[in-house]
């Protein structure tokens, strides 16, 4: 499977090898390792890409793509916890309990 890694990863093997893949790694990784629990999960969060070709606007393309998902992820998350109203602040009417 031919990878770009955004990031640094350890995969532990199946014989208990440790397989690496160093940030900004461009190439192809074995098969069991492609399997990899972790790998699969890196590549659905955008963290390793996996462009169609090897071809350089193939690479960038994905690279673009994966950007536009997290921004799009960040986004919809940061959605979700705003409160409906909470764009305009309200004044506090409460008493202080101060002397003006």
């Amino acid at each position: 499977m031919f990878i770009l890694s955004k990031k640094n990863f350890l995969i532990r093997r199946a014989d208990g090898s440790v397989y690496r893949i160093g940030k900004g790694y461009a190439g192809e990784i074995p098969e069991d390792v492609a399997q990899a629990r972790l790998v699969r999960a890196a590549v659905r969060g955008g963290s390793i890409l996996t462009p169609d070709s090897r071809a350089d606007k193939a690479i960038q393309a994905a690279a673009e793509e994966a950007e536009k998902e997290q921004k799009e992820q960040k986004e919809q998350k940061e959605q979700e916890t705003q409160e409906p109203g909470a764009d305009a602040p309200e004044e506090d009417k409460r008493q202080t309990g101060r002397r003006k």
